[in-house]
């Protein structure tokens, strides 16, 4: 007897026997799938062929209600959202694609009615910007959601920020209006703390950073090593005893002179030219993203303006 198993979208369904796709099984079972029964409907194309039809299976074991295709005229309420959140303690040392298993496992908990993505093996529509450096701590990461369905904001946050492990949560949260720009258009500097161990004196080094022309780096490219000018790049340094405050432009969004982006461990190794028995930062951290202005930065969802610190000790590079 043939075995016939079927992925008809419920969780009595045999998964043990099918693949995780879109309507297919494997053999001895893929003459039933969850599209339908094979060779039972009339193709609308070429009608003396048999095909499969019926609703669509996300995965083989079961699907959720509300999962529905983000493809155009498929799925007419979904909703984007953008959000701010911040990556702290334990969870500064996993990589950028642990962080997208995070959210993932979150949405599940929370059982959010995310949307999913097209093709064998759907994916929940969930968008993240530049990585942040391991071991970096950050307020300002940004990501954007797709939604099935219309959804409570301020309720949904709530439950996913439930569902997030200690060292993630969502700060802001905005729906996105249709035909809004691109997230990475309202991303064009990132805002970075470097605190160093109590009782470091940045003065020294900061003010000859400042008067300095030019800020030269070594960097490791392709086994050697080339030397690099930052200050370009850099809209904004400060500081304010044993922490420096410094603003950098994105690689979208670089001044006409600048040739690269930088990290703010560069504008450190920049300071140790003029200082060169600097402690290591005990922690650099990413406050915001959003638009540098001549008297600090502009967070991108929420319009609240960072200003720099040390007023005495401070000048936009242009």
């Amino acid at each position: 007897m043939k075995s016939a198993s079927t992925s008809a979208g419920s969780p009595a369904a045999n998964a043990a026997r099918t693949r995780c796709s879109r309507g297919t099984t494997s053999i001895p079972g893929w003459r039933r799938t969850g599209s339908g029964r094979t060779g039972a409907t009339p193709s609308t194309l070429v009608p003396s062929l048999k095909i499969a039809a019926g609703p669509p299976a996300t995965t083989a074991g079961y699907a959720l209600v509300w999962i529905c295709s983000t493809r155009r005229g498929t799925c007419r309420s979904s909703v984007r959202v953008r959000v701010r959140y911040r990556k702290q303690g334990r969870l500064r040392f996993i990589s950028a694609i642990d962080v997208g298993r995070v959210w993932e496992r979150a949405l599940r908990r929370a059982d959010l009615p995310i949307a999913y993505s097209e093709g064998f093996s759907p994916h929940p529509k969930v968008s993240f910007t530049d990585a942040l450096p391991l071991g970096c701590d950050s307020t300002g990461e940004y990501g954007e959601l797709t939604f099935a369905v219309p959804i409570d904001l301020p309720s949904a946050v709530s439950v996913l920020n439930a569902a997030f492990p200690d060292g993630m949560d969502v700060l802001f949260a905005t729906a996105v209006e249709e035909g809004g720009p691109r997230i990475a258009k309202l991303l064009q500097a990132s805002l970075w703390d470097v605190a160093y161990p109590p009782g470091t004196s940045l003065t020294d080094a900061a003010a000859q950073a400042l008067a300095a022309e030019t800020l030269i780096v070594a960097r490791e490219r392709k086994g050697e090593t080339v030397h690099v000018d930052i200050r370009p790049a850099v809209h904004h340094l400060s500081c304010d005893g044993p922490r420096l405050r410094v603003t950098v432009h994105h690689a979208d969004h670089l001044p006409a002179d600048a040739s690269v982006a930088i990290r703010p461990t560069e504008v450190d190794a920049a300071l140790r030219g003029f200082q060169t028995e600097l402690p290591q930062p005990a922690l650099v951290s990413r406050l915001a993203q959003g638009r540098p202005e001549a008297d600090g930065l502009v967070e991108a969802l929420s319009g609240e303006r960072y200003e720099p610190l040390g007023p005495r000790l401070q000048r936009q590079f242009l």
